[in-house]
C-alpha cells in the first residue's frame, strides 16, 4: 500500500516511497488518471470553470487551463443589470495549441437581463484553454454583474 515519505525514516528510499504514492493517482507524466479517485471526483462534480465582472468590458478574458482530458459542454450568462443600447455579446473560445476557435455565443438583449445558454461539445486535451471574448457591453451602458459558467464533463 503506498504511503507518504517518513521524514529521517526513509532515507535512501525516499524517492520511491513518494513516487509509489503520487502514482496512486498520477500517469508517469504527471496527469491525473482516468480511473483514480480524483478523477472520479472529477466525474461527479463537475465544477463550472467561472468568468465574472463587476461591470462587463470588451476583450478577453483570462483563460481557464484544462488539466484533465475533459468535454466542454456548455455554457450559461447571467446579468444583474441589462445591457443597454445594445446586447451584450460574449464567444466562448476554445485553443488547442494552435488557434483559437469559438464553439459557442451568447447573447443578452439590449434591456434584458434574462439568463442566456448555449450548448456545444468540445472535446479539450491537457493543456487546451477555454476563454471569453466580449464584443459588445451595451453601447449606452454596459450590463452589470455578468457571471459565465463553462460547463464540461471529464473524459477518460
Amino acid at each position: 500500500m503506498a504511503r507518504l515519505p517518513t521524514v529521517g525514516g526513509d532515507n535512501g528510499n525516499w524517492g520511491t516511497v513518494l513516487n509509489e504514492f503520487l502514482q496512486v493517482e498520477l500517469n508517469t507524466d504527471g496527469t491525473l488518471k482516468a480511473t483514480g479517485t480524483l478523477a472520479t471526483k472529477a466525474n461527479v462534480t463537475s465544477v463550472p470553470i467561472q468568468f465574472s465582472a463587476a461591470t462587463a468590458t470588451t476583450g478577453v478574458t483570462g483563460s481557464d487551463r484544462a488539466y484533465a482530458a475533459r468535454t466542454l459542454t456548455g455554457a450559461r450568462m447571467r446579468a444583474a443589470s441589462a445591457p443597454s443600447g445594445s446586447a451584450l455579446t460574449v464567444a466562448v473560445q476554445h485553443f488547442d495549441g494552435f488557434t483559437w476557435t469559438t464553439i459557442g455565443t451568447l447573447t443578452m438583449p439590449d434591456s434584458s437581463s434574462v439568463e442566456q445558454t448555449v450548448t456545444f461539445s468540445q472535446a479539450q486535451a491537457v493543456g487546451n484553454l477555454v476563454r471569453l471574448n466580449i464584443s459588445s457591453v451595451g453601447s449606452t451602458s454596459a450590463a452589470g454583474g455578468v457571471t459565465v459558467d463553462v460547463t464540461w464533463t471529464a473524459t477518460t
